[in-house]
């Protein structure tokens, strides 16, 4: 399909070229014919222009037909690009449960040049050592593409949210160094306030005190630690969710995280997203934006969670 929309374009600034020549063309000759021809070439010359001008505007049908079809295939290219990531993420969560191992267990595994990122190559021959996988190595090689941008490797944050399961903070709770509480060495890096998320990567697991916990990142600043789900007395400090937001207005997710890039997607009201990559601000728009997947769809993009002048236009499901 690339193959043949980009002939077709060549095709069109043929067309365009040839057009822009004629009309060069005629306007030499009535500039240099005798007085005596002038008024037989100027009205050559018009039937010669009403011809240029009707061919102008099959171009530029022709051209409108084009854009539909090139917004068409980059749509389903996304599309198709979606699904692998599905398949991908079903793949390492089945691996993780398996072997009932924290995902930086994993992610070390995986990153086997211990730089602290996945490459191309790191990410395409982890897959397909797991026994499940089915993916062609190209197919993994463009999905990496999807992932992450240019030839950069992935980060270990975002190879990490490709698997987390997200909670929500019900309770206000501390945010400690180690996983256990009663140890010295436990510090406590912050409290998280209650409506906060956090990405779940390892546990739940229980301390020397029976208290339920798991490590997390918080997806608001970062800071990885540990946090209590529930406590020995039945509190309930987490619960599972907080990755997903309804839509409240209109909106487009995009391609890029820039509000203007291509849109590929026209998202309405109370439709549900869910988040792939937290709030970045678009330097451009100042809009706070997200990488989501739509619910429901094989789509994924940015679209603002807030705009410049604070309206919002996603907010956590219940």
């Amino acid at each position: 399909a690339g193959r043949g929309l980009e002939g077709a374009q060549r095709q069109l600034d043929a067309a365009r070229e040839a057009i822009a020549s004629e009309r060069k063309r005629v306007s030499e000759l009535i500039s240099e014919a005798d007085e005596a021809l002038k008024s037989f070439a100027e009205a050559e010359a018009l039937k010669q222009v009403a011809k240029a001008t009707s061919l102008e505007k099959r171009l530029e049908v022709a051209a409108a037909a084009l854009s539909r079809a090139r917004t068409y295939w980059s749509r389903k290219a996304w599309i198709d690009l979606e699904g692998l990531r599905q398949q991908a993420v079903q793949l390492l969560r089945e691996h993780v449960a398996a072997k009932t191992l924290p995902l930086e267990e994993m992610f070390k595994e995986a990153d086997k040049d211990e730089d602290g990122a996945i490459s191309k190559s790191e990410f395409v021959g982890f897959l397909q050592g797991l026994e499940a996988c089915k993916i062609e190595a190209a197919k993994l090689e463009e999905l990496f593409g999807h992932l992450t941008t240019a030839e950069e490797p992935l980060a270990k944050d975002a190879f990490l949210r490709l698997v987390a399961v997200y909670h929500r903070v019900v309770k206000e709770s501390p945010l400690t160094s180690e996983m256990s509480i009663s140890t010295k060495e436990s510090r406590t890096l912050r409290r998280l306030n209650e409506g906060e998320v956090v990405e779940v990567y390892e546990g739940p697991v229980k301390d020397d005190k029976g208290i339920s916990r798991v490590k997390c990142r918080v997806a608001r600043d970062g800071l990885i630690g540990w946090v209590t789900i529930t406590g020995n007395s039945g509190a309930t400090f987490l619960e599972e969710g907080g990755g997903e937001f309804e839509v409240l207005t209109d909106a487009a997710v995009t391609s890029k995280i820039e509000a203007d890039s291509q849109a590929i997607w026209d998202l309405s009201r109370g439709d549900k997203v869910q988040v792939l990559a937290w709030e970045s601000k678009d330097e451009s728009s100042g809009a706070s934006r997200m990488r989501v997947v739509v619910k429901g769809q094989r789509i994924a993009g940015w679209v603002s969670k807030s705009l410049s002048d604070g309206t919002q236009v996603l907010k956590p499901c219940a």
